[in-house]
């Protein structure tokens, strides 16, 4: 008898003999596994669900991090199974083998993991935008010794500092808690005097918390330029209404305005966008809504928003929107719109069913 045949046989009778232990086992494990999802890594939900014994091949008495790191080596296992799919496919298109059950029954596997795949990377982002959301909310809070945190903390947040969006993926970009429409941008500069920005011929050494650039769409007949220019300035939490550096800063993004179109905005060739005075230009002041802050809105002819917690306008002589948002205005704001993703994802479906009574039928 040979070592295989001995040690399967072996296997066998083994398993038989300690099938309650294991059965029990196997279905903690399982457990341990959903709740894990369930509870903290929902992205992986459509993994368990649609890969076959996915259970069997993740260890037992796993810790949360190496749990999490098993789970991502199963999806990139998926993934590559499905590039595998993709270049088959691919490989019998050449051969003009399409037309058989078999080719129609790969295409048909091969849509329907990418799908999966898809609404898994889809669950992955709507996670780390809960994450990012918390996360500001702590960065907001006051600290052990009784301060807050830096502009500087929660600037980092948002977007990177010192950057522009040359250095950076569009990932580590949150700049969805302020606008989801100042994700999708030309050129963006975070924390950079204007006269180093490649895309703007300026002398002035001042820095723009950050500026986004948005390339026109429809609104020019040269689809390279800019249609509009947006200016964040943030202010540190709970700023201090008497602090020696406290400026207006309605003034100061409006001063960057004035700035930007007293100078030119460049294509990559070097040449002029053309007339940067007919860009729009739209100013978001982050800050907490203290007296003086108040007071600089209202001089500046800013309607308070129905919630009491922001100003809006728009200042004529500079041809610039502008919006104040205080802190807590931005994470209530970036909660709202991203709510129903949260219920989607972490809230199962029997939640949003009605139980009629009564009645009612």
């Amino acid at each position: 008898i040979g070592e295989k045949d001995l040690t399967g046989a072996a296997v066998e009778y083994i398993t038989a003999y300690l099938s309650d232990d294991l059965g029990r086992i196997k279905d903690e494990k399982q457990k341990r596994i959903d709740d894990f999802v369930r509870n903290k890594k929902p992205q992986y939900r459509y993994l368990l669900n649609h890969r076959d014994g996915i259970y069997d091949k993740i260890p037992v008495g796993l810790t949360d991090d190496k749990l999490d790191l098993e789970l991502y080596k199963q999806e990139q296992e998926w993934e590559f199974d499905i590039a595998k799919q993709r270049s088959e496919i691919e490989e019998k298109k050449k051969n003009n083998a399409t037309d058989t059950p078999q080719f129609m029954e790969l295409f048909k596997e091969y849509c329907t993991s990418v799908t999966q795949l898809s609404q898994a990377s889809l669950a992955e982002y709507i996670v780390r935008r809960k994450a990012v959301i918390e996360l500001l909310e702590k960065a907001l809070e006051i600290t052990d010794d009784g301060k807050y945190n830096k502009e500087s903390q929660v600037h980092s947040i948002i977007c990177p500092m010192q950057i522009t969006s040359d250095d950076v993926q569009f990932d580590e970009m949150n700049l969805w808690l302020i606008d989801d429409r100042l994700a999708y941008h030309h050129f963006l500069a975070s924390d950079q005097p204007m006269k180093s920005l490649p895309i703007l011929e300026s002398d002035v050494p001042r820095r723009m918390d950050i500026a986004v650039f948005d390339r026109a769409i429809s609104y020019s007949a040269d689809t390279e330029d800019i249609n509009s220019i947006s200016i964040v300035e943030l202010k540190k939490p709970q700023r201090n209404d008497l602090a020696a550096d406290d400026k207006n800063p309605i003034n100061q993004v409006l001063g960057y305005v004035a700035d930007i179109k007293a100078g030119k905005v460049k294509k990559a060739n070097g040449r002029g966008f053309g007339n940067v005075q007919n860009a729009a230009f739209y100013c978001y002041v982050i800050a907490d809504i203290t007296n003086s802050l108040a007071t600089d809105a209202e001089n500046a002819g800013l309607n308070k928003t129905p919630d009491g917690e922001g100003y809006f306008g728009y200042n004529a002589p500079r041809g610039a929107y502008i919006e104040v948002i205080s802190y807590n205005k931005l994470v209530k704001d970036a909660k709202k719109r991203n709510q129903v993703l949260f219920d989607k994802l972490f809230r199962p479906k029997a939640d949003h069913l009605i139980v009629l009574t009564g009645n009612e039928s």
